[in-house]
């Protein structure tokens, strides 16, 4: 059908950079901290405390050089068909387990370094998936094409902000209009440029006396400055922050607006059964929503390859009961 035909485009230089530093849809270059650009540049103490003191946009127009530098300046030919062939794949079993799926008509495919995230990272902008260098190496074709698979939710998702709702709420997770930073979080916490947006509480019969405590997820630094014997990742600290109602002056809950309820410390979700209940186990990338459904997309799509099915077979009961309401909401 029309819906398959989905344009492949390996961005040149040029392009690679325009597309690379615009974002529309997300709001990602609004929400980052000038903490996570000092890490991922790598800025020790006194060089950030000297970037802070710039204006945003001065400090937005450096970080933009910065990444416009981790673009990949010589991408071979074979790396160029390797990259082509596996995401092929990729779109042919996503549109063998979802065949009405709407993508935009052209996926833009930009290759990096890697220095901003790490080698092995994968992400998405607007309509773009960038990937790193390092990847596209022979014998990597499967995990490359898997991970493509993942990043191709990504793009649908940001198209369809419905059916991101009905799937993230199948997991527990409901929107939210406003979240009050504590002022450790609004200092420290990370952006993930798959999912920039953090407000969405989870609600978990955990409280005592039957009520439901409400948490967001939130990836944050571990630590307060650039850490230089350590990775971006390592930098990366995961965790559920139990939130409030915000109340107005005659103590009425304000519709839609939380504010974060314990300042500088979280739970560790391993400690949270009851979140495992409601998200299943088939994934250990669990972040953000997003990043739950992707991976559970994934799951479904490579279960129709016959290589790979017996890997991507559900992990428990809730784990096969979540692919199947996935292929539902997803397929309708």
């Amino acid at each position: 059908g029309a819906k398959r035909r989905v344009q492949i485009e390996i961005a040149t230089p040029e392009l690679a950079a325009k597309k690379l530093l615009q974002d529309t849809t997300d709001g990602f270059f609004e929400q980052m901290r000038p903490l996570e650009m000092c890490i991922q540049m790598r800025l020790p103490q006194a060089e950030c405390e000297a970037f802070r003191a710039l204006s945003r946009e001065e400090m937005l127009r450096k970080y933009a050089d910065f990444l416009r530098a981790d673009l990949a300046t010589t991408v071979s030919i074979e790396q160029v068909q390797l990259l082509d062939k596996q995401m092929q794949l990729a779109l042919k079993y996503t549109f063998e387990a979802f065949p009405k799926l709407s993508l935009p008509d052209t996926l833009t495919l930009i290759v990096v370094k890697g220095d901003t995230y790490g080698g092995t990272v994968y992400y998405t902008r607007e309509n773009c998936i960038i990937v790193p260098q390092p990847q596209l190496f022979e014998g990597n074709e499967e995990h490359l094409m898997s991970v493509l698979v993942h990043e191709i939710f990504h793009v649908y998702s940001r198209r369809h902000a419905d059916k991101r709702r009905a799937l993230f709420a199948e997991i527990g997770f409901e929107p939210i209009d406003s979240l009050q930073w504590s002022p450790f979080l609004a200092e420290r916490r990370l952006c993930n440029p798959d999912a920039v947006d953090c407000r969405y509480i989870l609600r978990l019969p955990i409280a005592q006396g039957g009520a439901d405590s409400l948490f967001v997820p939130v990836i944050y630094s571990r630590f307060a400055q650039y850490e230089r014997d350590f990775s971006f990742f390592q930098h990366l600290h995961f965790q559920l922050f139990p939130v409030r109602p915000l109340t107005d002056s005659t103590g009425k809950p304000i519709a839609g607006a939380y504010a974060i309820a314990v300042p500088d410390v979280g739970t560790d979700p391993q400690q949270l059964e009851a979140f495992f209940e409601r998200i299943g186990r088939n994934t250990n990338y669990i972040i953000h929503p997003e990043e739950i459904i992707a991976d559970n997309f994934r799951m479904l799509v490579l279960q129709k390859v016959p290589t790979l099915r017996d890997a991507h077979q559900p992990a428990d009961e809730r784990g096969a009961q979540l692919l199947q309401k996935i292929q539902t909401i997803v397929a309708q």
